[in-house]
Parts: structure tokens; C-alpha cells; sequence
């Protein structure tokens, strides 16, 4: 991952006719936890707690 990937989504069932999906997770960081660079990204797993708190935002 290059500089700017954080924030970007991790999807499941994407289509990319239709560009839709869910959303599962969100890019994070592209260093190893324990510090240093990785060669991988890491991602927080979006679970039932954030889709409450979207359905409640969407509600207003």
C-alpha cells in the first residue's frame, strides 16, 4: 500500500458492474503494529456496532 491508502474500504460481495458492496472494513495503517513498515495493511473490522451507529446517522 502507498502513502494515502488509509481510510480506504474493505468491501465483500463488491460487484464492480454495479459498484456496489459492503463495506466490512476500513484501512488503517500500513506500519506492523509492534512499529516499523510492513509489507501489509492493516484494517479495523466494522462490525454490528458501527452499523447501528450508520442506521442511527442516517435516521438523523
Amino acid at each position: 500500500m502507498a502513502h494515502g491508502a488509509s481510510g480506504g474500504p474493505h468491501f465483500a460481495g463488491f460487484d464492480p458492474a454495479t459498484g456496489t458492496g459492503t463495506v466490512t472494513g476500513v484501512t488503517t495503517a500500513g506500519e506492523d503494529p509492534s512499529g516499523g513498515e510492513s509489507e501489509y495493511a492493516y484494517a479495523t473490522r466494522l462490525g454490528t456496532d458501527t452499523e447501528r451507529l450508520y442506521r442511527r446517522a442516517q435516521a438523523g
